[in-house]
């Protein structure tokens, strides 16, 4: 059973990135990781003479709040964390108890 506190936080973004454009969600996922820690595996933001970024990872990831998520696609990791977040707070109320819904 996760805390009130985790619960919150999940929440909270979630409805953050519900608000935002999908263009928009990377980065402020991006802002959320290095203000509460976290972590991410993306392309590098420095571009190589042929046009690429200089660090292409197969598989791009993120992890916020214990959540992570991974997509082939870097358009996709986003919609593909607030998936893997909403699924984990969809769990986590099935499992609640009448007790613990008061909380």
């Amino acid at each position: 059973m996760m805390d009130a506190l985790h619960v919150g936080r999940l929440r909270g973004v979630i409805e953050i990135l519900e608000k935002l454009d999908p263009s928009a969600r990377l980065e402020a996922l991006k802002k959320l990781i290095t203000n509460n820690g976290g972590t991410w595996d993306l392309p590098s933001q420095k571009i190589g003479a042929d046009g690429n970024p200089i660090y292409m990872p197969a598989l791009m990831s993120l992890n916020l709040f214990g959540v992570y998520a991974m997509a082939e696609v870097l358009e996709e990791l986003p919609r593909n964390w607030m998936k893997a977040a909403q699924n984990i707070l969809d769990a986590n109320k099935a499992g609640e108890t009448p007790e613990d819904a008061r909380v």
